[in-house]
């Protein structure tokens, strides 16, 4: 079984990777627009599935009655092998209230029921992680702010520190990483780990 740490940089590095390929014959965007996170999940997702064939991966998983704009995770990842459900949310960090969005997510993240991820005669890992993914453009009207998150990502979480957060709920990691193809544009994740009662029924 391998460090759960290892095997998000391990993913997230190979994503990163491929943005750039992509990047380099094709800009997938009309002027300003930027890029829709829901790629992020999904190359994220690939590549998991690649590397850990046994795992389990899904998108847009409906978690049942939508409250607070979270009826549905934008990913999830049911790793046997690796003792790990790995529920994923995305954010484009464009305002500063994507931060306050992100730390609600990872909070309703740690309190849903194992029930909803419906496995059949397997029992679920008994660890519980909140991937937060991102992407931040280091320009536009808000150019200062978004050089500062950037900085913050890479010498201390800007979500593991915020007020909001979770007591019960562990930051392992961070990780920013800049395009080589696009200047001012970077991608960043935070994986946290709940420490709470992780075998809800």
């Amino acid at each position: 079984m391998k460090d759960i740490k290892n095997i998000i940089d391990e993913i997230f590095s190979a994503m990163c990777k491929e943005y750039d390929e992509i990047f380099k014959i094709f800009y997938p965007a009309q002027g300003s627009a930027g890029f829709n996170e829901a790629n992020q999940v999904q190359k994220f997702l690939f590549h998991y599935k690649q590397t850990y064939p046994s795992s389990i991966v899904w998108t847009e998983l409906s978690i049942g009655e939508k409250r607070d704009g979270f009826g549905r995770l934008d990913g999830v990842i049911i790793d046997i092998d690796n003792d790990a459900l790995i529920i994923i949310e995305a954010k484009r960090f464009n305002q500063l209230r994507k931060l306050d969005w992100s730390v609600d997510d990872i909070n309703r993240a740690a309190e849903l029921n194992n029930a909803i991820f419906h496995l059949k005669d397997i029992p679920l890992p008994s660890h519980r992680y909140t991937l937060v993914l991102g992407d931040i453009w280091a320009e536009g009207s808000e150019t200062d702010r978004r050089r500062q998150w950037i900085k913050q990502w890479v010498d201390n979480n800007p979500l593991s520190t915020h007020k909001k957060l979770d007591p019960a709920i562990r930051t392992l990691q961070h990780q920013c990483i800049s395009s080589q193809s696009i200047p001012d544009y970077h991608l960043v994740y935070s994986l946290f780990e709940c420490t709470k009662n992780e075998t809800r029924p």
